[in-house]
């Protein structure tokens, strides 16, 4: 009568080819993962954009989008970002006096934000256009690797929302 199962041999082969197909598969699956958090927050911005915009036609009111806190010269859009209309027109959000609309939270890891230098919000009309102190506003969302694996989010003066890919640091 033959034996059943596995012999021992068998099993540790079995084991040292799983491990070496995790080994060669772990980086992918990091890379995986970085890319989802990348493209997770492009799509967040895009909304909030459109938001933004859809808000301003609707109400026929200005609507603007601002950083949370811009103290990172190299990521100041990195802490989030909020929509709102702005009521007391001071282009900063007042909690007490403005009226949110949307935020986005931080950007997770290393993850940074970057936007057009001197750039500290910028407002969509109830038509639809943007107003800016450059334009168009383009944001680079990148993470510590290098070559294209960023993202640019860019907003026209006439309020279009384009995603393409930017080659990070």
């Amino acid at each position: 009568m033959a034996a059943k199962g596995f012999s021992l041999i068998e099993l540790m082969f079995t084991v040292v080819v799983a491990a070496v197909l995790a080994a060669i598969a772990a980086p992918y699956f990091r890379d995986i993962l970085l890319n989802n958090q990348i493209t997770s927050y492009t799509n967040n911005m895009v909304r909030a954009a459109y938001a933004a915009r859809i808000e301003a036609i609707k109400r026929t009111e200005q609507i603007r989008i601002s950083p949370i806190d811009s103290g990172d010269a190299a990521d100041e859009w990195g802490p989030g970002l909020v929509v709102y209309l702005d009521v007391n027109a001071n282009s900063a959000f007042d909690s007490g006096t403005d009226e949110e609309i949307r935020t986005i939270p931080a950007v997770q890891g290393n993850q940074t934000i970057n936007g057009p230098d001197g750039v500290t919000g910028f407002d969509f009309l109830p038509g639809g256009g943007v107003i800016a102190s450059s334009l168009p506003v383009t944001f680079q969302i990148c993470d510590g690797r290098t070559g294209e694996t960023g993202r640019a989010v860019t907003i026209t003066q006439r309020g279009e929302v384009r995603t393409s890919s930017v080659s990070c640091g």
